[in-house]
């Protein structure tokens, strides 16, 4: 390490600093006066032998000791005091550790393992030589595993418990494996390599520290997954969605490395997902199984040969299974629409707080009858803001759900959706929005053609009107249908901000089972009781399905779905008002 450049302390040296007696064992003293910590180093004055005290420019103990093993050795106070400034200008603790390590030679590693951890640990080594039983070793000797902090330790603790020692001088990795267990202070420190192979008579360069790593960490697999998504174009919400569900099979692994990974981190996933989806359909199953194999297979693909272990894919049946072995539910149950009694119960409700004066409505919210001019204030702003927040998500949401059910748009839909895309004025009010979707498989995305209704039409064109008073002077009404209170548009990708606002108004109907992608589902259903031709509903969707591509090149009419829409009306918007 080089200390060139560290500027020296500037002290005041006393007469104490040359006399101060050092304390037993080189200890951490404290200052009377002030409480700073501080040792005291042996010098030479004058052919006499002295002593003259370093602070450590710190009031904690634990800080003090551990800056003062940086000083172990040291006689010269100004180096001395270069070492402590040095150690002190680190801006984290992890940078203050990497310093430590790299001036005192040292290589401690705190213990990652719980007792139970070390205990299997152990005598998955131990056992196998007779001389143990599974349970039989002692507390004290887990403890003193869990602790070791070198691999001499760990050889010397393995052949007093019975281990062979050609056992051990054959199978180096055994203890490359273990040192690596631990949370090192510097894992960067590369004397600890050339000691792991003359512990072995190995030649210096024979453990590398890239070869003395255990390899990547399941949460390194997101990375990897996350490059091939976008090369493939895939949306970013799809691979977000991928990543999250994956990240609850890293939590129950503890993210452990990709080398380690064994049949039972695939089976407690498993567990974990069948109990929080107790009930659910096989689809539902499947969507939260599907992403672990998915991650793993594109990171396998890019990630170095052999770093994965041999039985994935034999483990990765055990995802396959539990999918099956649910009990099977047709797709009529599978994929159920939303009942017309919660539809108009949710709209109701939107319609409600949309129809809320919120300038009255402040007036009912409590303000605090005791507290000083600001305290009541600050209460008055907030209410104003409840109250007109309350407001606005009642006319926006009344829009959304009038068109998940008209035209089976999706809170993606609503992030997307254009002012031009909708025909409010015309004989026919339209809602001429893309689907994007499928555009990475056809090439392009499949246009939809909608016939709107009075009610969906009344409802947008209130919220029109809502947003051009958000406006100030000058500016122009946002392309965007819906978006924030400064103009932008809503953001589903990341935020979810339509997905909030619905499950506000679900919240205050009591209804927390049905949400707006189970409007969908209505198309279908409507289609099927109305005994319309089933083309119908993938022409609502926008799906691509092959038989249907005709109504995609735009020779289909604007009128097409018109009984579709009629019929949706007739059941579900039939007593709705705007």
């Amino acid at each position: 390490m080089r200390l060139s450049g560290i500027a020296s302390e500037k002290t005041n040296r006393t007469e104490s600093d040359l006399i101060m007696p050092a304390s037993r064992d080189g200890d951490v003293q404290t200052n009377k006066t002030d409480d700073r910590k501080f040792i005291t180093i042996k010098v030479a004055c004058n052919g006499q032998v002295a002593y003259r005290r370093i602070y450590l420019k710190t009031t904690n103990h634990r800080l003090a000791r551990r800056r003062a093993r940086a000083l172990e050795g040291i006689d010269d106070p100004e180096k001395a005091r270069q070492i402590v400034a040095y150690l002190a200008s680190s801006k984290t603790p992890g940078q203050e550790q990497d310093r430590l390590a790299d001036l005192t030679d040292t290589m401690p590693t705190i213990p990652s393992l719980s007792h139970d951890e070390a205990r299997k640990e152990l005598e998955s080594i131990v056992c196998d030589f007779g001389d143990y039983e599974p349970g039989e070793l002692d507390d004290e000797v887990v403890d003193q595993w869990r602790a070791a902090y070198s691999a001499s330790v760990q050889r010397n603790l393995l052949i007093n418990l019975g281990v062979p020692e050609n056992y051990l001088a054959n199978n180096p990795d055994l203890f490359t494996s273990l040192h690596s267990r631990g949370q090192a202070i510097n894992p960067r420190y590369k004397p600890r390599h050339e000691a792991l192979a003359a512990l072995f008579g190995l030649p210096a360069d024979a453990l590398q520290p890239n070869k003395l790593a255990r390899g990547p960490r399941l949460s390194a697999c997101i990375d990897e997954f996350r490059i091939e998504q976008t090369q493939r174009g895939n949306k970013k919400r799809h691979t977000n969605t991928y990543v999250n569900r994956f990240q609850t099979f890293i939590d129950l692994a503890k993210d452990k490395t990709v080398s380690s990974l064994s049949k039972s981190d695939f089976v407690q996933f498993v567990d974990h997902v069948l109990a929080k989806k107790n009930g659910a359909s096989n689809k539902t199953i499947h969507d939260h199984l599907r992403p672990v194999g998915a991650v793993l297979k594109s990171a396998r693909s890019r990630m170095a040969d052999g770093v994965f272990p041999d039985g994935l894919d034999n483990w990765l049946t055990v995802l396959d299974r539990a999918r099956i072995a649910r009990p099977y539910k047709p797709p009529r149950h599978n994929r159920e629409p939303m009942p017309p009694d919660v539809f108009r119960n949710l709209l109701a409700q939107a319609d409600q707080w949309a129809k809320v004066d919120w300038k009255e409505y402040v007036k009912s919210l409590p303000v605090p009858s005791r507290g000083n001019k600001r305290r009541i204030a600050l209460a008055h702003t907030s209410n104003r803001e409840i109250a007109w927040i309350r407001q606005r998500t009642g006319v926006i949401t009344h829009n959304m759900l009038c068109l998940a059910a008209n035209v089976g748009a999706q809170p993606s839909d609503f992030a997307r959706l254009l002012w031009e895309e909708l025909e409010l004025n015309s004989k026919l009010p339209l809602y001429r929005e893309d689907r994007t979707k499928p555009a990475h498989l056809l090439g392009s995305d499949v246009p939809r053609c909608c016939p709107l209704l009075s009610v969906t039409v009344k409802s947008l064109q209130r919220w029109r009107n809502w947003c051009m008073t958000e406006l100030d002077d000058g500016q122009t009404l946002s392309p965007y249908v819906f978006t924030h209170t400064y103009g932008g548009p809503i953001d589903q990708e990341q935020s979810f901000t339509a997905t909030k606002y619905l499950r506000r108004i679900r919240k205050a109907a009591g209804c927390n089972k049905w949400e707006t992608r189970h409007c969908r589902n209505i198309g279908a259903t409507v289609i099927r009781d109305a005994h319309l031709p089933r083309a119908m509903a993938d022409a609502w969707l926008g799906h691509s399905a092959g038989g249907t591509n005709v109504f995609y090149t735009g020779e289909a009419t604007d009128d097409y779905l018109q009984p579709l829409v009629e019929a949706i009306n007739e059941r579900y918007f039939a007593t709705s008002v705007c």
